[in-house]
C-alpha cells in the first residue's frame, strides 16, 4: 500500500552552488519588465509564498528600481522576520516616494510601537487615518498605542471606530 521512501544524496555541496542557483533565478527574472516583477511579487505575497515574494522584491530593488509598494511590502516581510530596523528603513523609503501612502504610515506605526517609540508610532498612525479616513486597521492600531500609553478612553473610542468601519474586523473585538 505504501511505497518505501527513497533518499538520494546530492553529490555536491549546496553552498558551493548557491551563487549559480541565485544567478539562474535572476536570469529568469531578467526578461521580465519592472511592472511584471512587481506584479508577480505582489501575487506571491498575497498567496502567502513569502520566499518567492521576497526574492522578487529584492531582485527588483537590486536592479535599482524604485516602487513604494515594493519597499512597503518587503518591509512587512521584514517585520514578520523580526528585522525591525531594516523594515523601518524600507517603510520610510516608501513614504518618501509616496507621501500619501496610508498603508506605509500604518506599517511604520506598527514598527515604531514594536521598537518602543510610542509617541512617534501615534503620529504615524494618525497620519494614516488623516490620509484614509476609513482605515479600520489604522484606527485599531492607534487604539492599541493609546492603550499602551494609558489613554484608555481614547483607545476605546478608536477601536470602536475601527469596528464601526468594519463590523467583521475580529482583531478589533479582541
Amino acid at each position: 500500500m505504501f511505497e518505501k521512501l527513497k533518499i538520494f544524496t546530492i553529490p555536491f555541496a549546496l553552498e558551493k552552488n548557491k551563487k549559480d542557483i541565485i544567478l539562474n533565478i535572476y536570469n529568469s527574472l531578467s526578461c521580465k519588465s519592472k511592472d511584471e516583477i512587481v506584479s508577480q511579487a505582489i501575487n506571491f505575497h498575497q498567496k502567502g509564498n513569502i520566499i518567492e515574494a521576497s526574492r522578487y522584491y529584492k531582485y527588483f530593488l537590486d536592479k535599482g528600481f524604485s516602487d513604494p509598494r515594493v519597499f512597503c511590502n518587503l518591509g512587512l516581510i521584514l517585520i514578520d522576520e523580526g528585522n525591525l530596523k531594516e523594515a523601518e528603513k524600507l517603510t520610510r523609503k516608501a513614504i518618501k516616494i509616496k507621501k500619501d501612502y496610508a498603508q506605509a504610515y500604518n506599517n511604520l506605526g506598527i514598527i515604531l510601537r514594536d521598537i518602543g517609540s510610542l509617541k512617534e508610532a501615534e503620529k504615524s498612525l494618525r497620519k494614516a487615518i488623516e490620509i484614509k479616513k476609513d482605515y479600520a486597521q489604522a484606527y485599531n492600531n492607534l487604539g492599541i498605542i493609546m492603550r499602551d500609553i494609558g489613554e484608555l478612553e481614547e483607545a476605546e473610542k478608536l477601536i470602536m471606530e475601527a469596528i464601526s468601519i468594519n463590523p467583521s474586523f475580529a482583531e478589533a473585538y479582541s
